[in-house]
């Protein structure tokens, strides 16, 4: 091989990603005793999950960069779509019309593994749920939660206590 990467074959069908670019990908599971990121080759792309919500950045598809990334394209520069553990797509969205113009069947991706995609979950979940206790209750000295009016049977006034903080 001589120190050159490593590309599997393309066809009409299908642009894979090369060993180099799909390690690039996964820098953040250096150093992790557990991988976040797994690659998974060849996601047929009827099968990927779109939901704005899911994804890192939901901008629309700006398809004048669509028509830039088909008129220079690169296949020893294509990078992997982002995944979650149940095929939504978070990040890619660009690349992935660029796989539909090109009428592409497959992408390679790299997916979010199921326990990490769980505790993001649950984080999130937590946040809002200490967000929505917030617009209710306030935080006393001791570290309290209080309604106004528990608030105000404590110190005997509601000075000190904000609605929305």
């Amino acid at each position: 091989m001589g120190g050159k990467p490593c590309y599997p074959r393309a066809c009409s069908y299908y642009v894979p990603v090369s060993d180099e670019n799909y390690e690039r990908a996964l820098f953040w599971n250096k150093g992790l005793s557990e991988p976040v990121w797994s690659p998974q080759r060849q996601v047929a792309i009827h099968t990927i999950k779109i939901d704005k919500l899911r994804m890192a950045y939901a901008n629309a598809v700006d398809y004048e960069q669509v028509e830039v990334i088909l008129a220079h394209f690169d296949r020893f520069q294509w990078m992997p779509i982002s995944l979650d553990h149940e095929g939504y797509l978070l990040d890619g969205q660009h690349r992935l019309e660029v796989c539909r113009r090109k009428e592409l069947l497959f992408v390679d991706a790299v997916m979010l593994c199921a326990d990490h995609a769980r505790i993001e979950h649950e984080a999130q979940e937590r946040g809002a749920e200490e967000e929505r206790r917030r617009k209710h209750k306030q935080e006393d000295l001791c570290g309290n939660w209080l309604t106004r009016a528990e608030w105000k049977e404590l110190y005997g006034t509601t000075r000190g206590f904000a609605e929305n903080q």
